[in-house]
C-alpha cells in the first residue's frame, strides 16, 4: 500500500478509535442499569439480553481500535456469562459476575474522553 492510501486508512482508524471512546459513556449506562435491571426477576431475561450484548459488542470491536485490556475483558466475560447462559443463569452468579462487570465499567471509565 503506497503511503497516501495507509495515511487515509490511519486517519480513518483514528475516526473510528475517536468514536468509539465518544461512545463509551451511553455504553457504561447502559451495562450499569441493564445490569441492576437484570437482579429484578421482572426485567431479568431483557436485561441481562442487553448486558450480553453489549458485552459481546465490546469483545468484538474494543482491541480493534486499539482498547486491548477493554476488549480481552469483554472476551471473557463474554465467555463466562455465555457459559452461565447455557448452565440455567442462577441469581446466586450474580455475585460472581457483579466484580467482573464493574472492573469492565473501571476500564471503559478510565477511556472516557
Amino acid at each position: 500500500m503506497d503511503s497516501a492510501k495507509y495515511k487515509l486508512v490511519e486517519e480513518h482508524l483514528a475516526r473510528l478509535r475517536d468514536e468509539f471512546r465518544k461512545n463509551l459513556d451511553e455504553r457504561i449506562i447502559k451495562i450499569e442499569t441493564c445490569w441492576i435491571a437484570a437482579k429484578d426477576p421482572e426485567q431479568a431475561e431483557n436485561a441481562l439480553a442487553v448486558v450480553i450484548h453489549e458485552v459481546h459488542r465490546l469483545a468484538g470491536t474494543a482491541a480493534s481500535f486499539g482498547f486491548h485490556a477493554i476488549g480481552e475483558e469483554a472476551a471473557q466475560l463474554d465467555a463466562r456469562l455465555q457459559n452461565a447462559l447455557q448452565h440455567s443463569f442462577s441469581w446466586r452468579m450474580f455475585e460472581e459476575f457483579d466484580s467482573r462487570i464493574e472492573y469492565l465499567l473501571d476500564l471503559l471509565e478510565a477511556e472516557l474522553p
